[in-house]
């Protein structure tokens, strides 16, 4: 998708890679993206959202100091794990929407040359805000 080009230095002395990317390359992995989210991660979500709770129940009319430990341990890698699945399926819609809108606004090659590493963070930055007011305003409504 990406090719290392060459070896940009600027004027902080600091090096960094540059790389050429092809446009078409990048709505491929936007689609690859987003096709593993529809098919993979999506479905799978209310499955694991309604099973989650009778995992945390095993052993509950045990009184053993040991297995009360167990169970806190496991609710606590429970919780952990739905957090991360969460947080995997929010930083593929947020790739996806960066690269939406960085194809958007840099059409061709001449503008995709132009694109800069702070661009693409700028526009990261952007989208993440953007999703996060939106989230925002969903709850309080």
């Amino acid at each position: 998708m990406a090719e290392q080009a060459a070896q940009a230095r600027p004027a902080s002395g600091e090096t960094f890679v540059r790389y050429t990317v092809e446009i078409d390359s990048l709505a491929d992995f936007g689609t690859f993206i987003q096709k593993e989210m529809d098919r993979n991660l999506h479905p799978a979500v209310g499955h694991i959202v309604t099973d989650s709770p009778h995992g945390l129940t095993w052993g509950d009319w045990l009184h053993s100091p040991a297995v009360s430990r167990s169970r806190g341990h496991y609710g606590d890698a429970h919780r952990q794990a739905v957090q991360n699945l969460r947080l995997y399926l929010e930083a593929g819609a947020v790739m996806i929407a960066v690269i939406d809108r960085v194809m958007q606004t840099y059409r061709n090659s001449e503008e995709m040359a132009r694109l800069s590493t702070q661009d693409v963070l700028s526009t990261f930055t952007a989208v993440r805000d953007e999703r996060t007011a939106d989230r925002a305003a969903r709850a309080k409504a």
